[in-house]
């Protein structure tokens, strides 16, 4: 992991590709995937597609600061933390509304999500403690 977290301090658009690209693995899940099969899941399908929003929309935010590579990163790193956060709250909180119809299934996708997304928050908090 600490190599993992040099590559990205010594070149932050890297951060930003690899949050895009997981950004968009998370669309693809609930798009894809998870509405299409909403019964199974135990949560309405518009539910599924209010929350598959957000990844999206993250992954065209990642995708617009790597292709501006501003002066300084940190900023962006700090705004790519607080969606990060905000999103796993947002999940989190659909979970515990709907965790009479959802299933078992449905439940291990999305605490997996939350798991990977804040060890993905642990890595940009290093990551900017390593940036001028």
């Amino acid at each position: 992991m600490k190599n993992l977290i040099a590559q990205f301090a010594s070149a932050p658009k890297k951060l930003f590709l690899f949050d895009g690209i997981g950004a968009m693995l998370s669309w693809a899940i609930l798009f894809l995937i998870l509405i299409p099969n909403h019964q199974m899941i135990g949560i309405p399908a518009a539910t599924l597609k209010f929350l598959a929003t957000f990844p999206i929309l993250f992954a065209a935010f990642d995708a617009i600061v790597s292709y501006l590579r501003p002066k300084s990163f940190k900023p962006f790193i700090n705004i790519v933390i607080a969606l990060n956060v905000g999103y796993c709250a947002l999940t989190l909180s659909h979970i515990l509304m709907f965790s009479s119809t959802i299933s078992w299934i449905g439940a291990v996708y999305f605490v997996s999500e939350i798991l990977i997304i804040l060890l993905l928050v642990r890595i940009e908090f290093k990551v900017l403690k390593k940036l001028p």
